[in-house]
């Protein structure tokens, strides 16, 4: 197992000029398409030296130059092949060397060899690499930025036996012991590579034999087509995407295994302090009423600590600004719809709301009616009115956002605060709240002081404990596996189709249709809904 600065340096070197090769390589293929386009569309511009043969030939050096370019790739591959196991890259270098030998014929025969459909998985494939190394880069640089580490873990047992996701203390060591767990495309790929070829070879030998083409040209036009473009790309430029979103907020997801935890229907406990972080609640103007306000502050000081809201702070700081004294509460009370009874030093006080106050029975003749303001009433009489000001983080709009669209997520206020309901967040923060759920006040203070049975699973870190990290971490994971998961079933199907319609046009004998530029066309088609599906964890 690697620490996280050693693991950054070996991924950087693995990494090395991998994004100047996939820029030449990009150039070389234009350049091959370029010429398959001269010559399978009959234009005649260039030197009358260039002949359909040396054409041929030319296309076979530049997709041997690419090839070259991807030699690294290669080199995997055949150590996967020792250790007796086939690879998609496996598969793309099967066609290669097919397209290789086919390129001969196609040029005595004078039709246009497959090179730069080569060329084009190529750059997908060295595009999975480039995106590979630098995901783990990105999530190792993460890493080293984090002095004291929060974990998302799972807990049990929420609400009627519902999973949760929670914050704990974090372990660097065990996020990078489960890093490099291996993604469902991988091993998928492992089964599905092999199959393919053995459909390539067997299908391309019976065609030939019964007289349906030529072998190498045959096998070539069926071995491009079973290299899906998906599953060269499919889960490391997912994981990339992720990565670099999530590094700007100070988290990273443990990869595949990560993707696994957040997986399932999970309930999220929201708090005060997540909605609303300390100094984001600020005074905006009060009206005294009755009695002495230095009291009055005091013991709403005293009540709103007990309450654990974000006012706490705002209140305890006015009382330490004009040097009041602090009082304990010998009994309290939460009421339902939204406030809270406290004896302190003898007296009764009433916080929370105007409706609440009304209901409770406080004369309020000749108060006004503020949405956002704490009514405090001491033995029966209005005492005073603090306006208060709720200003929306940033962090935390992105966090809510992304886990109110998710579904598999049932965000639970546990809220003290009585002015924090699922319509003030939808105000404030402009999200839907239509999946929020808002237990009664009994529930809500009883979810705020539990303790859950964490598990061992640890699913993302954080550099911080804040909770707009926490939910893009939980929802970017819940992304990460449904869309790896669609990939995967993506790369199968268009694999599997694909050969299919090769094995046709073989069987047919139809080389018109099946020539170079309309298998590039073919491959060009089947890039959109791979970039559209890759990039999928870059907007949640």
């Amino acid at each position: 197992m690697l620490h996280p600065e050693e693991a950054y340096k070996k991924y950087g070197k693995q990494l090395g000029a991998t994004g100047s090769r996939l820029i030449f390589l990009c150039f070389l293929t234009l350049v091959g398409v370029f010429l398959t386009l001269y010559a399978a569309l009959g234009w005649h511009f260039l030197p009358e030296a260039l002949t359909a043969r040396v054409l041929a030939y030319t296309l076979l050096v530049l997709m041997l130059l690419s090839a070259a370019l991807c030699l690294d790739l290669f080199a995997d591959t055949l150590r996967a092949l020792g250790r007796m196991r086939l690879e998609l890259n496996g598969l793309l270098l099967l066609a290669a060397a097919a397209v290789a030998v086919d390129t001969f014929f196609a040029a005595a025969e004078g039709r246009v060899p497959f090179c730069a459909a080569v060329q084009f998985l190529l750059i997908f494939a060295l595009w999975g690499k480039y995106a590979r190394c630098m995901s783990m880069m990105t999530a190792t640089r993460t890493l080293r930025g984090m002095d004291d580490p929060v974990g998302i873990v799972e807990v049990q047992d929420v609400t009627r036996g519902r999973r949760g996701l929670s914050r704990a203390q974090g372990s660097v060591e065990q996020f990078m012991s489960k890093f490099t767990t291996d993604n469902p495309g991988d091993a998928v790929m492992r089964v599905y590579a092999p199959l393919a070829a053995v459909v390539s070879f067997a299908g391309a030998l019976i065609l030939s034999l019964t007289g349906h083409g030529s072998f190498p040209w045959m096998l070539s036009l069926m071995l491009i087509g079973s290299v899906p473009l998906v599953g060269l790309l499919g889960y490391p430029r997912l994981f990339h995407c992720l990565c670099k979103r999530l590094s700007a907020s100070g988290a990273a997801v443990c990869g595949w295994y990560g993707a696994e935890v957040f997986g399932g229907e999970h309930s999220i406990l929201l708090e005060d302090d997540d909605l609303f972080p300390p100094g984001s609640v600020k005074l905006n103007g009060m009206k005294v009423y009755h009695g002495d306000i230095d009291r009055t502050i005091s013991y709403v000081a005293a009540a709103t600590e007990l309450c654990g809201s974000a006012m706490h702070r705002l209140f305890n700081d006015l009382l330490e600004s004009r040097n009041g004294r602090h009082y304990r509460m010998s009994r309290h009370r939460f009421y339902e719809g939204g406030g809270l009874g406290a004896e302190i030093s003898g007296d009764i006080l009433l916080l929370g709301s105007y409706a609440f106050m009304k209901r409770m029975g406080v004369h309020m003749e000749g108060c006004a009616k503020l949405r956002q303001a704490v009514y405090a009433s001491v033995n029966g009489e209005l005492a005073a009115v603090f306006a208060v000001k709720y200003q929306p983080s940033d962090a935390v709009r992105k966090g809510l956002a992304a886990i109110s669209h998710n579904h598999h997520f049932k965000p639970i206020l546990a809220t003290r605060d009585f002015l924090v309901t699922p319509e003030f967040l939808k105000e404030k923060y402009q999200i839907s709240v239509s999946n929020f759920t808002y237990p009664s006040t009994k529930e809500r203070i009883r979810l705020s002081e539990a303790e859950f049975k964490k598990g061992a699973e640890q699913g993302a870190l954080l550099s911080g404990n804040s909770f707009g990290a926490f939910a893009e971490a939980a929802a970017g994971g819940r992304v990460l596996k449904s869309a790896t998961l669609c990939s995967v079933a993506l790369s199968v199907i268009s694999g599997v189709l694909s050969l299919a319609l090769m094995l046709a046009l073989a069987f047919f004998g139809s080389a018109e249709a099946a020539n170079a530029v309309n298998v590039l066309l073919y491959l060009a088609g089947w890039s959109i809904p791979a970039l559209l599906l890759t990039g999928w964890t870059r907007h949640y």
